[in-house]
């Protein structure tokens, strides 16, 4: 029955999740992100570029936040990493360009259970997303019987 309850609750969490979901700038590699987490984690644990994690817009506010001292330090310490990667250069360029003008646009956003055009509805999302949860609750409660 605990195993049941888990999974409805982690199918709900899943469900719920609503994070940066107009984020589409491709990745510029494995090594060149590798270095950018390399980096981002000494200033930021848990820093990523994942669009779907809570940490997303924090690390974006680092690589993006040109003129401080968290900024240079980053960008020094991505930098030297990034002399090893033998992919061209402007695909992190590019990258880059098109995370930093996302996150411009996007600095302010909020990773939520669900987002709402009005309040309203994004109350009536909550709901719907607690009915869901609660249903998926009941039927593992009642399948482990």
């Amino acid at each position: 029955m605990r195993a049941s309850i888990a999974i409805a609750l982690t199918a709900a969490t899943a469900v719920s999740a609503v994070c940066n979901s107009s984020y589409n700038v491709p990745t510029s590699g494995t090594c060149f992100t590798g270095c950018n987490v390399e980096a981002g984690n000494v200033f930021l644990p848990g820093w990523t570029m994942d669009p779907a994690s809570d940490k997303f817009i924090p690390s974006l506010k680092l690589m993006c936040s040109k003129g401080t001292p968290q900024y240079t330090a980053f960008m020094s310490k991505a930098g030297m990493c990034m002399m090893k990667c033998s992919d061209p250069q402007e695909l992190f360029n590019n990258e880059f360009a098109g995370a930093c003008g996302w996150y411009a646009e996007h600095k302010d956003d909020v990773c939520t259970e669900s987002k709402g055009d009005t309040p309203a509805e994004g109350a009536a999302n909550k709901l719907e997303i607690s009915g869901l949860a609660m249903a998926l609750v009941a039927g593992a409660g009642y399948l482990a019987l």
